[in-house]
């Protein structure tokens, strides 16, 4: 009975010591990132339950695949950002705890059939540019429990019904679609089933896009009102002064010249005047000696001198 009354007492403390066992080993973390690695390194500890391989030059080859088959705890897994151009048959065979799959920014352009062959507990794949032009609907049989599937920015134009029974999320967006007969299915199954369908952010390129709209429209307003209402530019123009041409100058001097040789348009003139008017005209005249006339020098001074 004692015993009995001890193991009550202390189960509540092996339960929590247990439970503090299990996440120490569930939170194993090893980060390889932009070590320039070509090769998936084979020296981790097999405890390992995240591991992070983004930024290398991995190519994830036959190699890669026999080392990834050693590491059977692991929980997530990051490849992004790295030299992966094929996705082989039983990449991950033997990553059946194996939950978070990322191999974004790639080259990935062919995924074969049974490339996630083994993942029965995958929840989110990440497959988000890349290279993929098709997929074959039957790749994702094996991700029986997946959650999130992401494949925006790749270049396919078709995608048939995924067979996934549990997905919540999928995005799909920046692909270059071929709206046609061929995206009912997807789109019937998309609107019957409970799967959200994530839509692209609005960025700062919206934003330009609605600066350029209004500007366009401004200067266009602004167009109209001219054609439509040229008063005031009528109003600017009475103030458009400029200084008169050479040619102009001339003109006007001839006719001036004109105008006091004709006497029958000058009429009641002394012949006094006349003689002042041409005075005044040819003040500035060149004598023959090469000297200018003064008109304000005194004549009856110049003669006493003399």
């Amino acid at each position: 009975m004692k015993i009995r009354y001890m193991m009550i007492l202390f189960w509540p403390i092996s339960v929590l010591l247990s439970d503090k066992s299990q996440t120490s080993k569930t939170e194993v973390k090893y980060n390889f990132t932009e070590k320039n690695y070509t090769l998936i390194p084979a020296d981790i500890s097999n405890n390992v339950s995240i591991l992070d391989l983004s930024y290398n030059q991995i190519t994830l080859n036959l190699t890669d695949i026999k080392v990834l088959q050693m590491y059977l705890l692991l929980i997530e897994l990051y490849l992004n950002q790295n030299s992966i151009s094929i996705l082989h048959n039983n990449s991950f065979i033997n990553l059946s705890s194996l939950q978070i799959l990322h191999i974004c920014r790639n080259s990935i352009n062919v995924i074969q059939k049974d490339a996630f062959m083994g993942l029965n507990k995958l929840k989110e794949l990440y497959l988000c540019q890349n290279k993929i032009l098709q997929l074959n609907p039957e790749v994702f049989v094996p991700l029986s429990n997946l959650k999130v599937l992401n494949l925006q920015d790749n270049l396919m134009n078709y995608f048939d019904r995924p067979q996934l029974l549990h997905l919540e999320l999928i995005i799909l967006y920046r692909n270059p679609w071929n709206c046609t007969c061929r995206l009912f299915n997807l789109q019937n199954w998309l609107n019957t089933s409970n799967v959200i369908l994530e839509h692209e952010p609005l960025g700062k390129s919206w934003a330009f896009l609605v600066g350029v709209v209004v500007t366009v429209l401004v200067t266009s307003l602004l167009i109209l009102l001219a054609v439509k209402c040229p008063v005031w530019y009528k109003f600017l123009l009475s103030y458009n002064h400029h200084r008169l041409e050479e040619r102009e100058v001339e003109t006007c001097e001839d006719g001036f010249s004109g105008n006091t040789n004709s006497p029958s348009q000058i009429p009641h003139i002394n012949s006094d005047d006349t003689i002042v008017i041409f005075e005044q005209l040819h003040s500035f005249a060149i004598d023959d000696d090469g000297f200018i006339e003064d008109k304000y020098i005194d004549t009856h001074e110049l003669c006493e001198q003399k």
